[in-house]
């Protein structure tokens, strides 16, 4: 079946949610304890039940991560990076921005505080402000634009999960440990 990424990834999440309650009953069924000469409330628990549902949560996540690992390495954006490539280089966007975020905000001269206070001294930038906050604006636009380009392939692009329908609908969106 075909999905979104954007859905593929809300399935993941929800999968991962019921995996987590589901290890969780694991967690809090899987003993009982009773006192000497007492009858055991034993908890409604069973094993195979409970790990055959986490295998095949497991089964799904695998094959959803897959076809968006797929995807990602292979879509092409309009910018010409694939989705892979984008996400990379939104990374080093966001570091470029701190490091520019700091260079186009410091005054161009700063007087230091020193021993000697008749002479003080000054520290100065070695570069151009105005260079440093047009080169911020263009890393800040290159960003937005590769979001935007992420954004709208993630909610009108379909990609092949290897999932049936009865198996998507087969998710549980409401877990309750």
């Amino acid at each position: 079946m075909e999905l979104t990424s954007a859905r593929i990834n809300k399935l993941i999440k929800a999968i991962d949610a019921e995996k987590q309650a589901l290890l969780l009953v694991d967690e809090r069924d899987s003993t009982y304890t009773f006192c000497n000469g007492e009858v055991p409330v034993r908890p409604n628990y069973d094993f195979n039940a409970v790990s055959d549902r986490i295998s095949i949560l497991n089964e799904r996540v695998m094959l959803l991560r897959h076809a968006l690992n797929s995807f990602n390495v292979s879509h092409v954006l309009p910018c010409g990076y694939t989705i892979d490539k984008a996400i990379i280089r939104m990374s080093q966007l966001e570091c470029e921005k701190k490091r520019l975020i700091k260079r186009a905000s410091v005054p161009a001269t700063e007087r230091v505080r020193g021993y000697n206070a008749i002479n003080p001294d000054y520290t100065a930038v070695n570069y151009e402000l105005k260079d440093a906050k047009k080169r911020l604006n263009d890393v800040c636009k290159e960003i937005a634009s590769l979001q935007l380009e992420l954004d709208s392939e993630n909610c009108t692009v379909p990609i092949e999960t290897g999932l049936t329908q009865q198996e998507i609908e087969d998710i549980n969106y409401t877990v309750n440990a």
